[in-house]
This record gives C-alpha cells, sequence and structure tokens, in this order.
C-alpha cells in the first residue's frame, strides 16, 4: 500500500530537450534556451522574408522616381555602404555593456523607419537618406543579434554548428519565400512601394519580439550585475 506522501507528490515537468554530439556527452536544451532559439528564429524568418519580398519589385520602383540604371545601383549600394561604416561601431556598442538587446531592438526600429522613408520618397534625394537610415538600422540589427545567437549556442559547445544551422535555415526559408510574396502583393494590390510598407512594418514589429528577450551580455559577468557597475559608456567614445 503507497504511503499518502507519495500519493500526494507532485508530477514532474517534462523534461527538456536533449542534445546528442558524436564527440562529447549529452546535453539538455531547457526551455528557456528554446525560448531564445525559437524568437531568434521567427524574428529573423520574418525579417528575411519582409527583405526578400522587395526584391521583385525593385526595378519597378526605380523607373515610378524616374532613376536610370545608375539611381538604381544607388538605392541598392547606400545601405551596404553604411553598413561598412558602421559595422565596426556597432560591434563595439554591442560589446559594451549596452548589450545585445537595446541595439537589437533600436537596429529593428530604425532600419522599419528607413524603410517606410523609402516607401515614401519622390526623389533620389529623399530617397538616399532612407536608405542610409536602412544600412544603420540594419548594420546595428544584424551584428547583435548574431552576437545573442553566440551568447546562447556557446553554452553548448557540442551542438553549437547544430543549433547555428538551425536557426539560419529557418532565416533563409523566410528569404525564399519572400520575392514570391513581394511579386504577388506588387501585382494585387497594384503599388510598387506596399512591399517597403510591408517590410518596414514587419521591422518595427520584430523589435517587439527582440524585447521579449532576456539579455545576454550582461548575465555573462557579475560585474555588469552588481550594483557599483559603473554605468555605460557615452555613444561618442564607441565610434
Amino acid at each position: 500500500r503507497r504511503s499518502p506522501s507519495a500519493t500526494l507528490a507532485p508530477r514532474r515537468s517534462a523534461s527538456p530537450v536533449r542534445l546528442q554530439a558524436s564527440d562529447g556527452p549529452e546535453q539538455q536544451l531547457d526551455g528557456a534556451t528554446i525560448y531564445q532559439l525559437a524568437t531568434l528564429a521567427s524574428a529573423a524568418m520574418l525579417v528575411q522574408a519582409a527583405i526578400g519580398a522587395v526584391v521583385p519589385v525593385l526595378p519597378a520602383f526605380a523607373s515610378s522616381l524616374g532613376l536610370t540604371a545608375t539611381g538604381v545601383g544607388v538605392v541598392v549600394s547606400t545601405p551596404s555602404l553604411a553598413k561598412v561604416v558602421l559595422n565596426l561601431p556597432a560591434g563595439r556598442l554591442v560589446d559594451s555593456r549596452w548589450g545585445r538587446k537595446g541595439p537589437m531592438v533600436l537596429g529593428a526600429l530604425v532600419d522599419g523607419c528607413g524603410s517606410l522613408a523609402t516607401a515614401a520618397a519622390t526623389s533620389l534625394s529623399s530617397l538616399v537618406p532612407a536608405r542610409l537610415a536602412v544600412g544603420a538600422g540594419s548594420s546595428m540589427l544584424a551584428t547583435a543579434e548574431q552576437a545573442y545567437l553566440m551568447d546562447v549556442v556557446e553554452r553548448f559547445p557540442n551542438n553549437t554548428g547544430a543549433l547555428l544551422g538551425t536557426v539560419q535555415a529557418v532565416g533563409l526559408l523566410g528569404w525564399a519565400v519572400g520575392p514570391a510574396v513581394g511579386g504577388v502583393l506588387a501585382e494585387r494590390g497594384g503599388a510598387v512601394r506596399l512591399p517597403y510598407v510591408v517590410i518596414g512594418s514587419v521591422l518595427i514589429g520584430s523589435a517587439g519580439l527582440y524585447a521579449l528577450l532576456p539579455e545576454t551580455r550582461r548575465a555573462r559577468g557579475s560585474a555588469d550585475a552588481s550594483p557599483g557597475a559603473a554605468r555605460p559608456p557615452p555613444l561618442r567614445t564607441l565610434l
């Protein structure tokens, strides 16, 4: 006969996901880590799908502004130029006590606002600042997101490649679907600017997803979380 204490014993919660590497011991993927990886993968898929949606409408969008082939080249290259200039300062920002989460949220908002400004542009002179904002936001977002992902997966050294590959595959799925979605939106909506509105809205919405994530940079060192820890350095020292 079972004792009352045995009868009233609570049930165990669901066991965490177990990861097995061929050259190392078994590791457990806890619920908090699954939540972090799922949020990153979902946000990456949405952002990549929105970016891909712009591809099929770019020529028509340039034509609606009366841009030449040189103008189209400017539209495409301006964000990349901003990334080249800002990637290093963004990396320093992410590695400072500002952490990963804040730059992810801010980068998504700046990138989204730049995309909305792109949709509202009426000439090359108004288009260039918008595309620079896209590049600046994208630089901050991508750098912080990759650093956050590495913070998470480095806790599982025997499965780092598998976890990275899974998150990146989900993001690429969005890129594969995005161009088709953009083409359908442009054809049925009759507006070549609509995909830019969509990407801007998705990026701004993804900032909410990033805001739900816990910070990982500050959790890695007790000094950052202590009451006497120094305040974040001024932004000018990071540039």
